[in-house]
C-alpha cells in the first residue's frame, strides 16, 4: 500500500482532504494548528510566524524540526527531504501559486527534483515520465502538457489528441486541454509537465 503525506507550505490558501500523513512546513504548521489539522511533524525555521505561535507548536506537536534561518535549502526542500527519509512513496505539496512567483518557480523544481505533486486550491502539477500512464480527470475541468525534455507524446480521450508529436521545452502547443471521460491516456518518450486546473471563482 502506498505511504502518502501531504506538505502544508507557509502560503498555503486552503486545506484539501487529506488522505495521508500531515506535514506542517514553517507557517503551514500554524495553518494546520488553527484548522485542526493533526500533524505527523512540523519543520522549519519558524520565523514567520510569532514567539508565542512557535511556542504553541512546540508545546502540540511532539515531532518538530526548527531550523536555522541560514541555510542552504529551503523550509519546502528541507521537509521533502525529511519526508524522503520516512518512505514515503507519494508527497504532495500543499501551497498557493499566485503571490510571489519566485517561490512558484522554486517549487516547480521541486517537483522534478523530488518527483512530487504541487496543488492549491485551482492547480495540480506533477510530472509524467517516459512511458504510458492513465490521467484521472478528477475534479479538474482543463489539463495541459509541456515537454521538460524534449518528448514524442500521444494523447487519447482527450478533446485534442496528439498522435507522434515531437514536443520540444518552448513548446506551448500542449495548453488547456481536456479529458473527454473519466480518464486520458498519454504516451511519451520524455519527462512532461502535467497541469490539470479550474478556472478561479
Amino acid at each position: 500500500m502506498l505511504k502518502k503525506c501531504y506538505c502544508v507550505l507557509t502560503n498555503a490558501s486552503y486545506l484539501p482532504d487529506f488522505d495521508g500523513d500531515v506535514i506542517g512546513v514553517d507557517k503551514g504548521a500554524w495553518i494546520c494548528f488553527k484548522n485542526g489539522i493533526e500533524m505527523k511533524a512540523a519543520i522549519g525555521d519558524f520565523d514567520s510566524i510569532s514567539s508565542s505561535e512557535k511556542q504553541l507548536l512546540q508545546n502540540s506537536i511532539k515531532n518538530m524540526t526548527i531550523l536555522n534561518p541560514r541555510k542552504d535549502v529551503s523550509d519546502s526542500e528541507a521537509a521533502l527531504q525529511w519526508a524522503e527519509k520516512q518512505g514515503y512513496d507519494e508527497i504532495v505539496l500543499v501551497t498557493s501559486m499566485s503571490g510571489r512567483f519566485d517561490h512558484t518557480y522554486v517549487n516547480f523544481q521541486l517537483v522534478h527534483h523530488y518527483d512530487c505533486v504541487l496543488m492549491d486550491k485551482y492547480n495540480k502539477v506533477f510530472l509524467v515520465h517516459e512511458g504510458t500512464c492513465e490521467i484521472e480527470k478528477g475534479n479538474y475541468k482543463y489539463i495541459s502538457f509541456f515537454a521538460r525534455e524534449e518528448s514524442v507524446v500521444t494523447l487519447e480521450g482527450f478533446s485534442y489528441p496528439l498522435s507522434q508529436y515531437r514536443m520540444t521545452a518552448d513548446d506551448v502547443l500542449g495548453l488547456s486541454n481536456e479529458i473527454i471521460n473519466k480518464k486520458g491516456l498519454v504516451t511519451t518518450t520524455g519527462k512532461l509537465w502535467c497541469i490539470q486546473s479550474n478556472d478561479a471563482n
